[in-house]
C-alpha cells in the first residue's frame, strides 16, 4: 500500500507541475492510439519514443531474467514471467493513477 501511495504522489506531482504539457501529451497519445486502432503505423517522435522505450524495457527484463536464473539454478525465467511482470507493473501504474 505504501509503495502505491508513493507512486500516486509522484504521478500527481508530475501532473500538477506540468499540467499543460501533460494535457498535450494525453492528446497526442490519444491521436497516436487512434492511428494504431485504424490499422496504420504512427509516425513521429512519440512513436519512436514508444518503440525505443519498449526495447529498453525488454533489455532490462533480460537483465532481470539473467539475475533470476543465476540465483535459482533449478528454475528458469520465461517470456511468460516477462508478461506477468509487465502486467503487474501496468496494474501498479493504473492503481497509482486513480
Amino acid at each position: 500500500m505504501k509503495d502505491t501511495d508513493q507512486l500516486k504522489t509522484r504521478i500527481n506531482k508530475l501532473i500538477a507541475q506540468y499540467d499543460n504539457r501533460t494535457k498535450t501529451g494525453i492528446r497526442r497519445r490519444n491521436e497516436m492510439a487512434d492511428t494504431i486502432n485504424s490499422g496504420n503505423r504512427p509516425k513521429g517522435y512519440r512513436y519512436e519514443f514508444l518503440v525505443d522505450s519498449a526495447y529498453r524495457i525488454i533489455d532490462e527484463l533480460g537483465e532481470i531474467a539473467k539475475e533470476f536464473n543465476d540465483a535459482h539454478i533449478d528454475d528458469m525465467c520465461t517470456n511468460f514471467d516477462f508478461i506477468d511482470t509487465l502486467t503487474t507493473a501496468i496494474e501498479m501504474i493504473k492503481k497509482a493513477s486513480r
